[in-house]
């Protein structure tokens, strides 16, 4: 018994531990050339986040999943951009073991960044369509939830 006790003790403070070194989220800056799309963010298939208008800064999950940054603009291809986690490669004992140096020299206990400060993506003109729409900016989303009641 006793060493049952123990075992849950341990496993209590190791998940502790991996909880207190992954933030949540953090920022990221999304930016277009041209400025102006509108990107969606997403992991595993799911819309994590969103930048209406390039550039932008939007808070994102942190963790090893890429993260899949799909832009889109009026006169332009649509464009994605797969970011691969900073840390994918990293194995549990070398971020617990970066963590505690950090605790050590700073006395912050804290996971570095899974991901770039900062995305830039590069759109392509739509070759089908003239010249004269390639720069008409974007249509700004509408609120249209007040008209539904």
């Amino acid at each position: 018994m006793p060493k049952l006790i123990l075992s849950y003790f341990v496993a209590a403070a190791a998940v502790g531990c991996a909880s207190v070194l992954e933030a949540p989220t953090e920022t990221i800056t999304i930016a277009t050339n041209p400025d102006g799309a509108d990107c969606k963010l997403s992991q595993n298939g799911e819309l994590v986040a969103r930048v209406a208008s390039t550039p932008g800064t939007t808070p994102a999950p942190t963790g090893s999943t890429p993260l899949v940054v799909d832009c889109t603009r009026n006169g332009y291809l649509p464009a994605r951009h797969v970011e691969n986690s900073l840390s994918a490669g990293e194995n549990e004992a070398a971020a617990l073991l970066s963590g505690l140096a950090a605790l050590a020299a700073t006395g912050k206990l804290e996971k570095p960044s899974d991901f770039p400060e900062r995305i830039d993506i590069e759109l392509e003109a739509d070759p089908k369509l003239p010249a004269s729409l390639k720069d008409v900016p974007p249509i700004a989303p509408v609120d249209v939830s007040p008209l539904a009641q």
